[in-house]
């Protein structure tokens, strides 16, 4: 069970609640590396974040203020899936056989877990795929489901 301020937010295995979180409070808490979250809208079944720099598609209705939330371990170099984020790195943190690297993408940093060790300022294509990523409405932090 994962409570918030005396309210409960989402009840079941821990895997399953990182796996498929209902709120921003459990995506948030439940994993070793903090999930990024985006603010941006939904617009012509696409997640726009506030600048533009990160698209990702979605059949989410248009209008709504939201967070994306994308885990470090999600994300990989290359250009091969469905959406590429290509930014500049901007931090990188050696974690023995995995480094944390913080890249900036228009005004956004995302972090990423990765097992290759990008160069400092190097500019970087990140790969997510859509199903890896969760929408959050911005005001009462509930996901929304695609």
């Amino acid at each position: 069970m994962v409570m918030d301020s005396g309210a409960i937010r989402q009840i079941g295995e821990p895997t399953t609640i990182y796996r498929d979180p209902n709120h921003r409070f459990v995506a948030e808490f439940i994993g070793t590396h903090r999930i990024n979250m985006l603010p941006g809208r939904i617009e012509g079944g696409r997640f726009i974040s506030e600048n533009g720099a990160i698209i990702v598609s979605t059949n989410l209705k248009n209008g709504t203020d939201v967070l994306l939330g994308i885990r470090p371990e999600h994300l990989s170099l290359g250009i091969e899936k469905e959406v590429t984020l290509r930014g500049e790195v901007v931090l990188v943190e050696s974690l023995g056989e995995n480094s944390l690297v913080s890249v900036r993408i228009g005004e956004n940093e995302i972090k990423a877990l990765l097992n290759e060790i990008p160069a400092l300022h190097e500019s970087v294509s990140l790969l997510l795929s859509p199903k890896d990523a969760y929408i959050f409405e911005k005001q009462t932090g509930l996901r929304l489901r695609n």
